[in-house]
C-alpha cells in the first residue's frame, strides 16, 4: 500500500481503528489493525493495541477469588512467626529474610496451584509486610520507653528496630521481586 511520484513510495495513510479521525503509521504487531500513538502500548515485541493487550492479560491473570485472602494470610501468618525472632538473629537478617521471602513465595504459590496475577502478588507481599507490623509496634513502644532508660539500652532498642524494619522490607521485595519475574517466565 505505497503511493509512488517520482519514484519515491510514500506509505498510504491510515487511519486508527480506534480514533477514525487521527491518521497513522503504526499496526498492532498482533492483529494488524491501524493504531494511533494514544491507542499504542509498546511491548517487548512491538506496539500492541489495547484488545490485543487485554486478551494477553486475561490469559495470565489465572487466580480466583480465594487465592487473595489465602496468599495474604499465609504470608502473614509466616512473616508475623519469624519476625518474632529478628532480634535473635541480628545482622544475619541480611542473609536470612531473603531466604524467607523466597520461602513464602513458594508455599504461596503452590498453595495457590500457581495461580498468579499482578493484584495478587501484590496481595502476598502486603499480607508478608503487615505480617511484621505488629512486631514493629512492639519495638517501637519498646523503643521509646527504653529511651527513657538511658543511652545504651535505648542503642540496643534502636538496633532491634533497624533489624526489623530491615527484614520487612527484604522479605517484602523478595516476595514481590520472586512474583513479578515469575510472570515473565
Amino acid at each position: 500500500m505505497t503511493n509512488s511520484t517520482e519514484g519515491i513510495e510514500t506509505p498510504t495513510p491510515m487511519y486508527c481503528t480506534y480514533h477514525p479521525k487521527v491518521k497513522t503509521l503504526l499496526r498492532c504487531s498482533k492483529c494488524g489493525k491501524p493504531i494511533c500513538i494514544k491507542c499504542a502500548v509498546s511491548t517487548p515485541v512491538g506496539y500492541k493495541c489495547r484488545d490485543c493487550l487485554k486478551t494477553q492479560q486475561q490469559k495470565f491473570n489465572t487466580a480466583k477469588w480465594f487465592d487473595y485472602p489465602l496468599g495474604f494470610i499465609i504470608a502473614f501468618i509466616i512473616s508475623l512467626i519469624i519476625s518474632l525472632y529478628v532480634e535473635r538473629v541480628g545482622f544475619l537478617v541480611i542473609f536470612i529474610a531473603p531466604v524467607i521471602g523466597r520461602i513464602i513465595s513458594w508455599i504461596v504459590h503452590f498453595t495457590t496451584r500457581k495461580r498468579r496475577s499482578g493484584g495478587l502478588f501484590k496481595t502476598i507481599a502486603a499480607g508478608a509486610f503487615l505480617g511484621t507490623v505488629p512486631i514493629l509496634i512492639a519495638a517501637l513502644s519498646i523503643t521509646l520507653d527504653a529511651a527513657k532508660s538511658g543511652p545504651a539500652v535505648l542503642a540496643d532498642s534502636l538496633l532491634t528496630l533497624f533489624w526489623l524494619i530491615l527484614f520487612a522490607i527484604l522479605v517484602t521485595t523478595t516476595i514481590y521481586h520472586y512474583f513479578t519475574h515469575l510472570s515473565i517466565r
